[in-house]
Formats: structure tokens, C-alpha cells, sequence
């Protein structure tokens, strides 16, 4: 009987594992997909910056044409000179607060050019909850960048023109409202 008891107390274990294991290949699926159909660049490396994963944006994002090439790179080498100190800045916050959102950080290209991106980061810690390594979301908005100047400059050049105009002046639209 002893052995009968032994023989369907593992066939149970067995069953709940393989339900167990089922379970964590549909979640592992879905994170794969989502990560996969992201807009945001997403890259794990270790706690020396060195690439573990990034998905395909990530890789687009740096001008690569696919992951492999990232994968063992070191990931601070992407950052741009005049931002290193910052990115380091931003690493220490990071260990302290656990992550940092939004921070913004130029980046060099497979071809050397720079471009400005939006990068949020995590720390990733082990059971014990021991840092293991990071995990960043970044984006591309060097469009973004580059129309937030163009406004900045056209509104300077605009204050330039209205302070020193002596005339009275007002602007109106089609509808006949006041503008300026």
C-alpha cells in the first residue's frame, strides 16, 4: 500500500508540475510578445552595463540590424561622451531609489551619429533581493528634440521682433478673434 501511496503522490507532484510548467511557457509567450511589439527599446544587462537582451527596437533604435549584435556589448559605450557622467549620476540614483524614470540621455549610433532618447530604468534583483542587473526602456525622440528647438528658437526670434517694434500691433484670426 506504502508503495501504491508513493507511486500516486508522485504522479500528483508530477501532474502539478507539468501544470506548473505550462503555466510558465504561456507566460513566458506573453512576454515575449510583448516585449517583442514594443515601441521602446528594452535591454537587460548586467550590474557592469553588459548586454544580456535587447529586443528588436532596442537593436533598430542604435542602427543595428539585429539583436545579436548587442547581445555581450557594453551598454554605456552607447552613451554619448557628454552624457556619460550624467548616465553615471543616473546609475547611482537608480541603485538608491530602485529605478529612474524618464531621463533623458544621448546616444551614439552603429554610425556614430547621436540622438537624443527618453530612457526609464529599473534595478533587477535575485530572490534575496540582491541587484542582479538592470533593465531599461528607452525611446528615440530626437524629432522631438529637435521641434521643442526650432520652437524655442522661433519664439526667441518672435520676443526679439515685438520688443523692438515701436508700432501698436495686433494679429487676427479668419473668425475675427484676437491672437496677439
Amino acid at each position: 500500500m506504502t508503495e501504491n501511496s508513493t507511486y500516486e503522490e508522485l504522479e500528483k507532484r508530477i501532474q502539478k508540475l507539468e501544470s506548473v510548467d505550462k503555466r510558465l511557457q504561456e507566460e513566458l509567450a506573453i512576454y515575449r510578445t510583448l516585449i517583442g511589439t514594443l515601441n521602446e527599446g528594452v535591454m537587460l544587462t548586467d550590474l557592469k552595463g553588459k548586454c544580456l537582451f535587447c529586443n528588436k527596437q532596442h537593436a533598430k533604435i542604435l542602427g543595428y540590424d539585429n539583436t545579436e549584435e548587442l547581445i555581450g556589448s557594453d551598454g554605456f559605450k552607447f552613451i554619448a561622451p557628454e552624457d556619460q557622467e550624467k548616465a553615471q549620476e543616473d546609475i547611482k540614483r537608480i541603485f538608491k531609489d530602485g529605478y529612474s524614470n524618464s531621463t533623458i540621455i544621448k546616444v551614439v549610433k552603429k554610425d556614430g551619429s547621436i540622438i537624443s532618447t527618453d530612457h526609464s530604468t529599473a534595478v533587477m534583483k535575485d530572490e534575496d533581493g540582491n541587484p542582479t542587473g538592470f533593465m531599461t526602456a528607452m525611446r528615440d525622440i530626437t524629432e522631438r528634440k529637435q521641434a521643442e528647438d526650432a520652437l524655442r528658437e522661433s519664439e526667441q526670434k518672435f520676443r526679439i521682433i515685438t520688443k523692438f517694434t515701436n508700432d501698436s500691433e495686433y494679429w487676427v484670426n479668419p473668425e475675427g478673434e484676437l491672437l496677439y
